[in-house]
């Protein structure tokens, strides 16, 4: 629900967001069930969906499928900042700026 949440009350709604919204109560009654409800009660309630067992086993698949994993996202995020800092240092702005405080060896950034 929050990964998917609008950020603005202008941007339209992920569709897993508003399905999270709707489905909410169920996953609230689902959970009781599975936390205090006798065994004997649990397994009635999955031998009438497994239908419904199944077809969200199918759609986690294909989500966990088409989601990179966490090590494929840092490594994504790490090329992204050392290539951002390569750009960096063989920027002409960059070079400008070194020259520039060569000049005062002695200065301190914090001097008044």
């Amino acid at each position: 629900e929050a990964d998917r949440s609008p950020r603005t009350p202008e941007e339209e709604p992920h569709p897993r967001f508003v399905e999270a919204i709707q489905k909410k109560t169920y996953v609230e009654y689902l959970l009781d069930l599975f936390l205090y409800e006798s065994e004997e009660e649990q397994k009635a309630w999955i031998a009438e969906h497994t239908a419904e067992i199944t077809h969200l086993e199918r759609r986690l698949k294909i989500m966990a499928e088409n989601k990179p994993t966490n090590r494929e996202r840092l490594r994504e995020i790490t090329d992204g900042i050392e290539q951002g800092i390569k750009e960096l240092f063989e920027s002409e702005k960059y070079m400008r700026y070194l020259s520039v405080m060569s000049r005062f060896h002695r200065y301190s950034v914090n001097n008044t």
